[in-house]
C-alpha cells in the first residue's frame, strides 16, 4: 500500500527520522535462522524446519515485550525454554548465548548505508531497538551520525506497549506527529508505533502479509529506498 505524494513540496517534512535496527538496517535474520539451526540440532529438537522453532520462538519474544521489564536476554532465554517444551524437546534453554555470540557477524543491508547517507544530510537520524545495551554495542552499525540511539534497557521497556517509542519522544524532544519511524516488525514497529500517532513506514523485506490485528503504516515499502520518495 505505497502512497506516494505528487510533488516534493507535499512530502514529508518530520523533525526526525528513526530505524528499527536488527532486520530493518540489519540483516540480522540470515545469523538468527543459523544460530537455530545449530542450536536445534545440540538440542536434539524433534522440529523438522529450524525455521519454524526460530518463527515461535519470535513470537514468544514479542508477547513478553508487553509484560514487566526484563532484560533481552533474559526475555530470549525464557521463550527458548518455552518454545522447546511446545516442541517437545528437552533442550538447555541457555544455548541462547550461541545466538547473542554471533551479533558481531551481523552486517548492513546493502541499501542502507546509501540510504542513511542522503537522509543524514538533511534529518536527524535515530535508532530505536528491543535490545540490551551490551549486545548493540556488540554489533556494527552503519558508519553514519546517529544522533539519537534509545534502547529498551534504558527505556525499561518495549515497542509493542509503547513505552520504548514514548521514551523515544522524550529524548529527542519532538512529538508523535513529528516522528517518522521505519521498521520492519509489525508487531512492534506497528503496532507499537501507530497508536501513539506516530508516522510509521513499513519497511517489508520479506514480503510478508500484514496481520489483521496490526495497524496499517503509512506507507509500505520493500527496502530503505523508499523512504527518499516521501521526505522532503
Amino acid at each position: 500500500m505505497t502512497t506516494l505524494p505528487g510533488d516534493r513540496q507535499a512530502r514529508l517534512r518530520p523533525k526526525a527520522i528513526t530505524f528499527d535496527f536488527y532486520g530493518t538496517l540489519m540483516n540480522s535474520k540470515e545469523w538468527d535462522l543459523a544460530a537455530f539451526a545449530q542450536i536445534a540440532k545440540w538440542n536434539t529438537c524433534r522440529e523438522d524446519n529450524p525455521a519454524e522453532l526460530y518463527d515461535r520462538w519470535l513470537r514468544r519474544v514479542q508477547d513478553a515485550y508487553s509484560g514487566p521489564y526484563k532484560t533481552y536476554r533474559r526475555i530470549c532465554e525464557e521463550a527458548l525454554a518455552r518454545t522447546f517444551e511446545d516442541s517437545g524437546c528437552a533442550g538447555r534453554a541457555a544455548d541462547i548465548e550461541y545466538f547473542f555470540d554471533g551479533f558481531p557477524s551481523i552486517r548492513a543491508w546493502p541499501d542502507t548505508e546509501p540510504v542513511l547517507q542522503e537522509l543524514a544530510e538533511r534529518y536527524p537520524l535515530g535508532i530505536v531497538t528491543n535490545c540490551d545495551e551490551d549486545l548493540f554495542r556488540n554489533t556494527p552499525r552503519p558508519s553514519v551520525p546517529f544522533r539519537y540511539i534509545c534502547v529498551a534497557e534504558a527505556a525499561r521497556g518495549y515497542k509493542p506497549d509503547g513505552t520504548l517509542f514514548r521514551y523515544t519522544l522524550r529524548e529527542i524532544g519532538v512529538s508523535a506527529r513529528d516522528l517518522l519511524h521505519a521498521g520492519q516488525s509489525q508487531r512492534t514497529d506497528l503496532i507499537g508505533g501507530k497508536p501513539l500517532g506516530i508516522t510509521c513506514a513499513w519497511i517489508n523485506r520479506h514480503g510478508l502479509t500484514r496481520h489483521d490485528d496490526v495497524p496499517a503504516p503509512d506507507y509500505e515499502f520493500p527496502d530503505l529506498r523508499g523512504l527518499l520518495d516521501v521526505v522532503a
